[in-house]
């Protein structure tokens, strides 16, 4: 026998799984940090990493973080049906901004903007928001040759 699961937080899965995978219908990549630091998902996507706080309800209002909590975003889940007929399909997920968080309804039905869209993504998680990795030159003293100036001249490659 297990340990019992409450309908909280069966509820909350439900919101934290729905949000991973419909991000990953964009190519966000969203998994739960291995320790609980208080952050419910990590997501990435290209080089942006974002820190997301799931707050799940099957009612009109959702419910945000303490104001000191530490996360990106805010991934507000409207599921449609309780327990064990909830449809995934038919639940929603908004996602907003730390930053918006303090100034938005808190109703579903005036939160629109915010909901799960290509351009969300896009705002959120913009591609090519970093150059390519590179490694920078190290700064120097004008006349001084690099400190592997005489490996490139005679053609010897160092090893990592």
């Amino acid at each position: 026998m297990s340990n019992p699961i409450s309908p909280e937080l069966i509820k909350g899965t439900y919101g934290e799984l729905l949000v991973q995978i419909r991000l990953l219908q964009f190519k966000v990549q969203a998994a739960p940090p291995l320790k609980d630091s208080g952050n419910d998902l990590i997501a990435v996507r290209d080089r942006v990493f974002r820190s997301i706080q799931v707050k799940t309800t099957a009612g009109d209002d959702y419910d945000v973080p303490e104001e000191r909590k530490v996360y990106d975003i805010l991934a507000a889940v409207h599921l449609i049906g309780e327990e064990s007929n909830v449809s995934l399909g038919a639940s929603d997920v908004y996602l907003i901004k730390k930053e918006d968080v303090r100034n938005s309804s808190r109703r579903f039905s005036d939160i629109s903007r915010f909901k799960l869209s290509a351009k969300r993504i896009n705002d959120l998680f913009p591609m090519g928001a970093f150059l390519p990795n590179r490694v920078a030159e190290p700064t120097r003293t004008s006349g001084t040759p690099p400190a592997d100036a005489g490996d490139r001249a005679s053609g010897a490659r160092g090893s990592l």
